[in-house]
């Protein structure tokens, strides 16, 4: 299977996944991603990885827009609220096709980041918990590992 199939699968699987025992979120029906949030779109900006690229810098400012990634919501904490995975799509956030991405909890009115990974293939929400929150198998081409919440944070 072509890695961008693979991907595109374990990105499937997770979608899935987080989807079990909450409503349905607004959600695009071919790619699964959801509006990027306005609080999560600024806090991008001022990224450490946005910011080292070229691109990003225009008058002064930010230039990183919205598309520039692909959010979907998840459940990673088991609260109420649905979480949010970040996929980089940018050509600076996605090489080669490895993506950097950005893990949010969502407490229904704020945004907290819980996490980067920095150049992956894939990231799956898993049904096993570490402190109430969801492991991920992150796929890299160094292989594939399981992050585990640990300390306010993958």
């Amino acid at each position: 299977m072509r890695a961008s199939g693979h991907r595109a699968a374990l990105l499937a699987a997770a979608l899935l996944l987080a989807a079990c025992g909450n409503a349905a979120p607004r959600q695009d029906a071919a790619t699964g991603a959801a509006p990027l949030p306005p609080d999560i779109a600024r806090a991008l900006q001022t990224d450490e990885r946005v910011l080292d690229c070229a691109q990003a810098a225009a008058a002064g400012g930010s230039a990183f827009a919205p598309d520039w990634v692909r959010a979907y919501r998840v459940d990673l904490d088991g609260q109420a609220e649905r979480d949010w995975i970040v996929e980089g799509l940018h050509p600076c956030l996605r090489r080669d096709g490895l993506s950097d991405w950005w893990l949010y909890a969502d407490d229904g009115q704020a945004r907290r980041l819980l996490g980067r990974i920095r150049g992956a293939r894939a990231v799956e929400v898993l049904p096993a918990r570490t402190r109430g929150h969801a492991d991920l198998r992150v796929d890299t081409p160094a292989g594939t590992r399981i992050l585990r919440y640990r300390d306010a944070g993958y």
